[in-house]
């Protein structure tokens, strides 16, 4: 979809979004200053207007006639990962180690609801980030791996790259909820969803030289593609919640539905010679292609297609002491459909005679499986106008460990320790939230291209602030 046709909102949300992400599209939490602490499990409880991306049902529990509530999360995150060195003649590969970079960004949420006294019916809207990965290893210098150093043609000095892997999902929806009886409510609520993306690592393929012996020669390809987006307006979000008003126990659940991107990019070309090759022309003469050394190339318009998975939240809260609650929810995501990142493109370039070859660039393989969440929260209100919280996230991988990359979560578990408290102002209708968030995972995986294995890590730090204002 061409960029002008973005709307403006969608389009705002993604330049923040898409360098504050965790690996992998869904870390368990990316925002709420309420909620995030009690490890987000909010399926249950959630009311007012974030209830507009949580659970729509909770829209007409909402205690003001409008209210607004903003969310901003500051999220530092760094990952460790395994990477392929060659040798000159490509016959043997290293595995080398290296650390992305750890940079500090802010995922956002926003969100508004409607709801008069008395009625059984409310309305909200949210925006905010859903998904996406964020990971970038700056200046790996390959020249020094292996025996093979890659080179500039024009400049013949040793060449650095860098892997990236950065993706932003944004959701922008509006809902309903109705309350059916005082012990069932129920919502539902549209959503537009907006992706970007940008993706270079370093992956062996080759050539085929039309008119040469050996028609083939070993290549490495500095495989980028950028400027990736796609919108869809298809995306639905159900809930119910079951349980009495303002009483000591609940039920909640959500779905939301698959939604698919088809985005439009371009390819920026970088073909390396991966080993030293005496080429035989049938015409006559013989050249060599030096190992290293940089074809001249062109990228152009690239397709690449993903999804964002169907996912499932049943959850509940009780107040088993007076004063001190607990909730709890279980998070399913189908993420076994996101089978690969299907990439439809080429490098250009020629070959001695000037006939023009095409280098397809190769779909992603993730192979990725369906990804289980237990989230606990406790809250203590036994302090006058300050709640004290705590959570725990425990997240099953979805990474295959024989399709472990740098830009997705290690193929283990992670765990996410949160706490936080919030605080009416002096106003009343004021109320700030905050927390605090620790999460890791650690696992084995295949490094790509390779058998061998290496140890992949991952660990984000976040603070989570938001605020509410009723009207």
């Amino acid at each position: 979809m061409p960029l002008a046709r973005f709307p403006l909102s969608i389009l705002v949300a993604l330049a923040v979004a898409n360098h504050a992400l965790a690996g992998g599209l869904e870390k368990p939490i990316f925002w709420s200053g309420h909620w995030a602490p009690l490890g987000g499990a909010s399926a249950s409880a959630v009311q007012g207007s974030e209830s507009a991306y949580f659970n729509p049902a909770g829209l007409t529990l909402g205690k003001a006639k409008i209210e607004l509530s903003a969310d901003l999360s500051p999220t530092s995150t760094q990952s460790t990962a395994g990477f392929i060195s060659y040798t000159s003649d490509m016959s043997t590969s290293t595995v080398v180690s290296a650390t992305s970079s750890r940079g500090i960004a802010p995922p956002l949420g926003l969100t508004a609801s409607y709801h008069e006294d008395g009625a059984r019916w409310a309305l909200g809207a949210s925006l905010g980030v859903v998904g996406g990965s964020n990971s970038s290893y700056d200046q790996l210098d390959l020249g020094s791996l292996g025996s093979t150093q890659l080179k500039s043609l024009t400049s013949n000095s040793a060449t650095t790259f860098q892997a990236l892997g950065q993706s932003a999902i944004v959701e922008l929806s509006t809902g309903a909820s109705y309350e059916a009886t005082d012990w069932l409510r129920i919502g539902l609520a549209w959503r537009m969803t907006g992706m970007s993306s940008n993706l270079q690592t370093l992956i062996p393929t080759s050539v085929v030289l039309a008119g040469a012996t050996p028609s083939t020669v070993p290549l490495l390809a500095d495989f980028r593609i950028q400027d990736l987006m796609a919108l869809n307006y298809g995306g639905i979000r159900a809930g119910i919640q079951v349980g009495p008003k303002n009483g000591t126990w609940g039920m909640g659940a959500t779905w939301r539905s698959q939604v698919n991107f088809n985005l439009a990019g371009t390819s920026v070309p970088g073909l390396y010679v991966g080993t030293s090759t005496s080429v035989s022309l049938s015409g006559g003469g013989t050249f060599t292609l030096e190992p290293g050394y940089k074809l001249n190339s062109t990228g152009g318009d690239v397709a690449v297609t993903t999804l964002l998975p169907q996912q499932i939240n049943l959850g509940g809260h009780w107040e088993f002491l007076p004063q001190q609650k607990l909730f709890f929810q279980y998070t399913f995501t189908e993420n076994h459909k996101n089978d690969q990142f299907g990439v439809k493109g080429s490098i250009s370039t020629k070959d001695a005679q000037g006939n023009v070859i095409l280098t397809d660039l190769p779909s992603i393989t993730l192979n990725w499986k369906n990804a289980n969440e237990l989230r606990l929260g406790y809250e203590y209100s036994g302090f006058e106008n300050l709640p004290l919280r705590g959570g725990f996230v425990y997240s099953t991988s979805s990474t295959d460990p024989a399709s472990a990359s740098s830009s997705a979560l290690p193929p283990g578990a992670m765990t996410t320790f949160l706490l936080g408290t919030g605080r009416k102002l002096t106003d009343p209708n004021i109320e700030i939230n905050g927390g605090l968030e620790y999460g890791r995972a650690t696992g084995i995986g295949n490094v790509p291209y390779t058998t061998q294995t290496t140890e992949y890590k991952f660990d984000a730090i976040a603070l989570h602030a938001g605020v509410k204002y009723c009207l």
